[in-house]
């Protein structure tokens, strides 16, 4: 029976501390930052790197994959 009311309280807290459903429409939004906002979330990650970013996420790939052969060589 303790089992029962546990899943009971849990269920009336999460009904009762939802929030309102809100209508969204991607096909009228001026971009994923509104319908981000729409949701009510704010755009975190960059999605627009410089050249300088991109040329070190290839330099650092290169050098794991490098570390990763030297390694699997070794052994």
């Amino acid at each position: 029976m303790e089992i029962r009311s546990r899943t009971e309280n849990h269920l009336q807290n999460a009904l009762y501390h939802r929030s309102d459903i809100r209508d969204t429409d991607p096909q009228h939004n001026q971009g994923d930052v509104e319908l981000l906002a729409q949701i009510g979330y704010k755009q975190q990650l960059n999605r627009h790197y410089s050249t300088t970013r991109v040329f070190g996420i290839a330099f650092l790939i290169m050098c794991l994959l490098q570390c990763i052969s030297s390694m699997v060589q070794m052994v």
